[in-house]
This record gives C-alpha cells, structure tokens and sequence, in this order.
C-alpha cells in the first residue's frame, strides 16, 4: 500500500497504533472530523494559554442576535443572518456565543483553584521536536517551565478517580513521558528531571477542576511504551503490513475464557 509516510510521529498517532496499525494507517490517511466537544476544548486551550490571539483565530456569534428569535435558523431570515456572519468570519473558526462563555466559565474555574495555580505558569504552547527510533517526534507541551511541564485536559469528568481512568484509558501518562524524553532528545536516562503534571478542567458546572502528578513509575512505563510501540510501528512500516486486531494476538485469534464475575451454578 502506498502512502506518505508523515513527518512526524505524536502521541495521538502512537495512541491510533496501540489500537491496531489499520487504525494509525487510517488516522494517518483520512480527514480529521472536528466535533463540537473538540471544538469546546479548542476554544478552553486558547483562552488560557493564548487570549491575546484568540480573536485572530476564532469569531463569536451572539445567536440571539438574529432577527427572529422566537424561530430558528431554518428561518430564511435567520438564515440569511447567520450566512453574513459567516462570511464575516472568514477564514476564522465560527464559535457560538453560548460555547464561548461556556469556555470562559471553564478557564475561569482552572485559574480561581489554588492548587492549580501553582502549574500555570510558564511558556504557553511550547513546541518540542526530537529524534528517537528512527523517528522524528513532535509534541506541544501546553505549559513548561523549568520544574514541570502542564497539560490542561477539558473533559466531562473530572473526578480524581475517573480522570485517573481516563488518563490511561487515553495514553495521557505516555504523553507525559514523551515530553520529558523529547526535552533530553531521546536520550531519557530513567530519572525525571521536571514534575508532569494534569490538570483536569470540567466542560459544565460546577466546572470541578483537579490536579495530577505521575510518579516516577508511570513516566518511565509512558517512555518505555512509546519506545515500544514506535519499533513496532517501524517494522510495520519497513514492511508495508498493517494488519487489524490480529496484530495483538500471537496466533490471530482471541481466546475467550470465563470471566470471574460469572456465576458457575
């Protein structure tokens, strides 16, 4: 099969490739689709970390301002409104008014929780490139300073226990590691030299924010899964094979065997 084989290779790919390398071919190769949740999050990053440019990027539309409110935008009226709004916007990314305020709500919440303030500060958006396994990688630390590297996550839930869930149901941890390993260009010895921190921002009131740090034993499984997952990927690429789910098999079948919860009797 062929392909362009991408520039650069970040967690989200290796996230893809953890699930079968069909899938990473497939996130590699076909158009992103942005939902409104991501589109949410999106806007949540740029007013915390980059305010100053939010408005060179996105247009906020009052919806209440079309001139039927009592109707929708199936309205002609309405319609037409909203088509001049868009042109407005141009090449900027449409938000609602609603969503906006309701990331504003979540940023505000993230900067009025003490614990959280102590991991704000620092370079916004920070760029990292580095060379590993015969790969270039790419990432974007969302705050870094000189004792810790911050990611803001804008989830549903933020419950310590669930974000935990999450935080590896997701490869966040792997995510950690890799940014520590990238500041050493690959060279991560198995002592972390900077904090890895989360924090958690919820997408609706109460807006409930908590705050994460992986310990010594959960970066260095983040480093050694990516290392593993990207000679894997390697070898699926030198080989032009990217097989489904029997990838994660020795002998390409599952066995299914009786879970413990299953009643004998």
């Amino acid at each position: 099969m062929n392909f362009k084989r991408p520039d650069y290779i970040s967690n989200s790919q290796l996230s893809a490739f953890k699930k079968s390398p069909a899938h990473w071919l497939h996130y590699i190769t076909e158009p992103k689709v942005q939902t409104e949740a991501m589109l949410l999050g999106s806007v949540a990053h740029s007013l915390a970390l980059e305010r100053e440019i939010f408005l060179k990027e996105y247009f906020v539309m009052d919806e209440m301002e079309r001139p039927e409110k009592d109707k929708d935008f199936r309205s002609t009226k309405n319609k037409e409104w909203k088509t001049s709004k868009m042109i407005e916007a141009g090449e900027k990314t449409l938000v609602t008014k609603d969503m906006f305020d309701n990331a504003n709500n979540m940023v505000t919440a993230l900067y009025e929780d003490s614990e959280a303030r102590k991991f704000l500060d620092g370079q916004k958006e920070a760029k990292i490139e580095w060379s590993c396994l015969g790969f270039k990688f790419l990432g974007i630390r969302d705050i870094s300073s000189d004792t810790y590297i911050t990611d803001l996550k804008f989830v549903g839930n933020a419950d310590p226990f669930a974000f935990q869930r999450d935080l590896f149901k997701f490869g966040y941890y792997r995510q950690g590691g890799m940014y520590l390993d990238g500041e050493m260009n690959g060279e991560f010895t198995g002592e972390p030299h900077k904090r890895c921190i989360f924090i958690a921002v919820e997408n609706k009131a109460p807006y409930g924010v908590s705050v994460h740090e992986l310990d010594f034993e959960v970066i260095n499984d983040g480093i050694n899964e990516y290392r593993r997952l990207a000679e894997q990927l390697k070898d699926c690429i030198d080989s032009n094979h990217f097989p489904s789910y029997q990838f994660r098999s020795i002998s390409g079948t599952f066995d299914v065997t009786r879970p413990t919860f299953m009643p004998t009797e």
